[in-house]
């Protein structure tokens, strides 16, 4: 498939999206006629991987294809909406400041346009003046030849069509100025309003989706008003495509009829495990009961009621929060009264003790069910890029990794320098910190050369993890972060670490946050401490991946550290070859590049004789004599590991031994 003089129009949607994809532009599905992602993580997930993207539009081949903006694709994107006096804003645009510079342009098939400009860093997503949203990074944008809701197509513009991607104007200087400024409202700014800060955006925009919902409003409709809503009210904007979820989400529910009572219409849902929520849209409110547990023979757990009517005495819509026995009729009753007066609704209009028994009835049955059973062929296959590789490091996507070592291994410095890389390719990351602060770790990601990376959060913890991670879990799924790290496991500890309920506990946590992750942990001290993390041995039983970190003595001075990582356990790949790595500490900056381990004598002697073999060998065929000698073994031990060995090792016509693969392959592990 050529690059150039393409008609993107002919293409199927899978032509069309490999044809981006060999341009360099990333890509991901969106349901057909929709913009809503199909796949996990949305455009986080976007890649120009050929192989990953026949294989999502063999699954869905009418999709929609979606292209992040900002960084990952190199777009900033100025989106025009008509509907809301978007062609309005331009004219005067134009008329003020001139024409654009020459770019490349779309439209959208709702009678929209896209103007595509070359990537500018620092810009946020979010309106920009009525009927015009800027998309930058944390945002993306659906292209030709994909077909919008209403039924139009979306086209590239001009004479050139897609070709002119490849020759996007700079930003004009006006353009710039205005996206730097404060953000005009986009409502009437008459009406006075709290904002909605992080943590409460998507409960309470679902709320007054629910609202509008129960009044008719479809999914188009609600998509408009939230994003409108979101650009004036919340501070920061929800992401596009999280209002473009919870649109979707709501226009499930059906409007309420003429004569129906307001609270008589109820939506249960399974958010996780041990959490459930209930939505009652005619009256905007809604219950959410989380960490169920088991006291006494009661069902026990945290429940929150939450109304955003007029007239509540709540606090930002937060009526009550608390312990609740869920098996406790006495409960229910008493609690309902609470909910009642704080919500401040007549009992005529709203049946709260009704409401509170609907939703525990439901809650136990739930709980009783459980999960239900799958048939495991039906069960889709994982992904086949499951990992990420960070200079040779692997970082599981969904599922635990522990990191363990000494003090003074640099483990943290690596850890953060790993989500610095995952940055660099768009991916959002949370380090999770329990021992130093966030102005150290500030400093270390400015002397990595990383401080504009907005994709690493940092956040403190002084609880252990079976306490903050429903915090850590709700600032995961606000920001899209795929991966997180816990730095270190001894201190997120609930009880002594030796204990293996202590360490399941752990892991339960961690599966409720439902990312990836690398946890920090030590060693234990004297003979195979560094065999295993310190503690119970279910933490090296429950983590699908465990590492050890060794650091060799000081070479060169101590602004030099050589480190070393030793694989010990594999569950879901084969095991991987030893890594080195060398950090050098200046004043002005850390440089952290990746070694070769058999430079490293001290760390090297770690090596089983086959992954000596392998290491030397990379450099070129050597005689058995030879390599006994540079690894002061026997003939013997070479042969047997050639033996042992014979897909790594082969014996050359003029009898040196040389490697069947360039790398020696990941199972040199013997």
């Amino acid at each position: 498939m050529t690059h150039a003089g393409v008609d993107i129009d002919s293409l199927t949607p899978a032509e069309a999206a490999e044809w981006y994809a060999s341009c360099g532009i990333p890509v991901f599905p969106c349901r057909p006629r929709g913009k809503e992602p199909l796949v996990e993580g949305g455009f986080h997930a976007a890649t120009t991987d050929e192989a990953r993207i026949r294989e999502w539009w063999r699954r869905w081949p009418e999709a929609n294809i979606g292209v992040p903006t900002g960084a990952a694709s190199g777009w900033l994107v100025v989106d025009i909406d008509p509907r809301n006096g978007g062609d309005e804003t331009l004219g005067a645009w134009l008329s003020k400041y001139g024409r654009w510079p020459a770019t490349c342009e779309a439209t959208t098939g709702g009678g929209g346009r896209h103007i595509l400009f070359r990537h500018v860093a620092g810009l946020r997503c979010g309106p920009l003046a009525p009927g015009v949203d800027l998309k930058t990074d944390g945002g993306y944008v659906v292209v030709a030849p994909s077909i919008h809701p209403s039924g139009g197509r979306y086209m590239w513009d001009g004479m050139d069509g897609a070709d002119s991607l490849g020759r996007l104007g700079e930003p004009p200087g006006w353009l710039l100025r205005l996206a730097r400024e404060k953000r005009p409202q986009t409502v009437s700014s008459a009406a006075p309003g709290r904002k909605i800060g992080a943590g409460r955006r998507n409960v309470e925009l679902t709320s007054i989706a629910g609202v509008l919902r129960s009044r008719g409003a479809g999914e188009a409709e609600l998509c408009e008003l939230l994003r409108r809503i979101n650009g004036t009210l919340c501070d920061p904007p929800l992401r596009p495509d999280e209002i473009e979820r919870i649109a979707q989400s709501v226009s499930r529910y059906k409007p309420r009829a003429e004569n129906e009572r307001p609270d008589s219409q109820r939506v249960f849902d399974r958010l996780d495990e041990g959490r459930y929520r209930m939505q009652i849209p005619g009256i905007a409110s809604e219950l959410e009961i989380d960490l169920l547990r088991r006291e006494d023979g009661n069902l026990v757990g945290e429940l929150s009621a939450r109304c955003f009517l007029p007239g509540n005495r709540g606090v930002d819509g937060l009526l009550s929060v608390g312990d609740f026995n869920v098996s406790s009729v006495r409960a229910r009753s008493e609690r309902a009264k609470l909910i009642a007066s704080r919500a401040n609704t007549k009992t005529e209009e709203v049946d709260w003790p009704g409401i509170i028994e609907d939703f525990c009835q439901r809650v136990l049955l739930a709980e009783r069910e459980g999960n239900p059973a799958l048939v495991l062929a039906d069960v889709p296959l994982p992904e086949p890029d499951d990992e990420w590789q960070v200079h040779g490091f692997p970082l599981l996507k969904h599922h635990p990794t522990i990191l363990f070592g000494d003090g003074g291994c640099a483990k943290s410095y690596l850890a953060l320098w790993f989500l610095g890389v995952l940055a660099k390719q768009g991916v959002h990351t949370l380090y999770c910190d329990w021992e130093l602060d966030e102005r150290e770790h500030r400093r270390r990601l400015e002397l990595l050369g990383l401080a504009d990376r907005r994709e690493i959060l940092y956040l403190r913890c002084s609880n252990p993890l079976t306490v903050e991670c429903e915090r850590i879990r709700r600032i995961a799924r606000e920001y899209g972060c795929q991966y997180i790290v816990l730095d270190s496991v001894l201190l997120a500890c609930d009880g002594p670490a030796e204990s293996a309920e202590v360490a399941g506990r752990y892991f339960r946590a961690l599966r409720r946050i439902g990312t990836g992750s690398l946890s920090i942990a030590h060693i234990a001290k004297g003979e195979g401490g560094d065999q295993k993390p310190f503690g119970s041995a279910f933490w090296h039983n429950s983590a699908r991946a465990t590492f050890n970190i060794k650091r060799a003595d000081s070479v060169g001075g101590e602004n030099i550290a050589e480190v070393a990582i030793y694989q010990r356990k594999a569950n879901l790949k084969a095991f991987r070859p030893p890594i080195a790595y060398s950090l050098r500490f200046e004043d002005e900056r850390t440089v952290i590049r990746r070694g070769d381990i058999a430079d490293i004598p001290e760390l090297a002697g770690n090596l089983t004789v086959p992954q000596r073999m392998a290491a030397l060998l990379r450099r070129g065929p050597m005689t058995t004599a030879e390599l006994a000698e540079r690894l002061e073994v026997n003939d013997s031990s070479i042969r047997v590991a050639m033996t042992r060995k014979p897909g790594i090792f082969m014996r050359l016509p003029d009898g040196r031994v040389g490697l069947v693969a360039p790398q020696g392959g990941s199972d040199a592990k013997q």
